[in-house]
């Protein structure tokens, strides 16, 4: 099962929602889908979905599933890891309305640079990325890094924020 995960945001993902159903549509696709959709109102045709999930119901699927799409949140990141899925991180993007800003963006490339995860931004690229991801080797993280890491990335993240606003 793919397991999609557009988190609580008030946002919406429509983008990759229409991708991916598309392509189960097309038979790209093949394998079962489950779709965390939060705020997201994309009528999914061919994907069975739920708005929210509570924290058993969302760790089942990601223990479960063969792949992880989602988008830049830290946390979905960071779980997916846990359990050494393969992670497409599908990052909102402001100029399409679904952010205030491009930190999922940051978050995604961040993530991508350390061979963590595969960033896909764009939805012609999708499908691409699900064959790749499929062969590709993604580094772990330590229990080590994972406390250190995200705590030096986040503190650089926050500075930068700050940095900017003034």
């Amino acid at each position: 099962m793919i397991f999609v995960v557009c988190g609580t945001q008030k946002f919406a993902l429509n983008r990759l929602l229409k991708a991916v159903d598309d392509l189960v549509a097309a038979g790209k696709i093949q394998e079962e889908v489950f779709v965390q959709k939060g705020h997201s109102d994309y009528p999914l045709k061919h994907c069975k979905s739920a708005d929210f999930l509570d924290v058993a119901v969302f760790d089942s699927k990601i223990k479960d599933c063969s792949l992880l799409i989602t988008h830049g949140g830290i946390g979905t990141i960071l779980a997916g890891k846990k359990f050494s899925k393969p992670i497409i991180v599908f990052p909102r993007l402001e100029r399409y309305g679904e952010h205030v800003d491009d930190h999922q963006r940051q978050i995604a490339k961040e993530f991508s640079s350390r061979e963590l995860v595969m960033m896909c931004e764009d939805t012609a690229e999708l499908e691409n990325c699900i064959l790749r991801c499929r062969e590709h080797r993604f580094k772990n993280i330590s229990q080590e890094e994972r406390g250190r890491d995200l705590e030096e990335y986040i503190n650089r993240f926050i500075d930068t924020m700050v940095l900017k606003k003034r």
